[in-house]
């Protein structure tokens, strides 16, 4: 009796770190590094969010906090942005005028999904588990994490 409720916590603990861990790893990350390299783009700006540059490497990666820097960037040469949904993880929303600008192309990220990455962030973002909740179930809705966008 005791071996089959072992089993059973086992098999349940199994199914929820599939279903809350495993379900969220695939990534898009390299779909963005293959559009970067066919369209030659040597340097990258990044709203927040640092997923992509291990995968776009050798290309830098400008990351911002705010859409104030822009401009300085694009003075730099920088053409691309990519707007990494990490803001609404990390709760830092700077980025209303990008979010208007024209996306030139867009992937999911089911990992900018997770709850348990938003949920790892409210003790930084100071909000309660029902608004972190909210705002992961927000996010899930959006059908797109990654947004690139040609600076004007």
């Amino acid at each position: 009796m005791l071996g089959v409720l072992v089993a059973l916590a086992i098999g349940f603990n199994l199914y929820r770190i599939e279903r809350e861990v495993y379900a969220y790893t695939p990534t898009n990350y390299p779909q963005v590094a293959a559009w970067l390299q066919h369209q030659r783009v040597d340097t990258l700006i990044s709203t927040i969010g640092q997923g992509a540059a291990p995968f776009v490497a050798p290309v830098p990666v400008a990351v911002i906090t705010d859409e104030k820097q822009l401009p300085a960037l694009r003075r730099q040469g920088h053409q691309y942005v990519l707007l990494d949904a990490y803001w609404r993880v990390a709760g830092v929303h700077r980025f209303e005028a990008l979010r208007r600008q024209r996306v030139v192309a867009a992937w999911p990220e089911l990992q900018l999904t997770s709850p348990l990455l938003f949920l790892e962030h409210s003790e930084y973002t100071g909000l309660t588990y029902h608004q972190t909740l909210a705002r992961q179930q927000a996010a899930a809705q959006d059908s797109f994490q990654l947004r690139l966008i040609k600076l004007d």
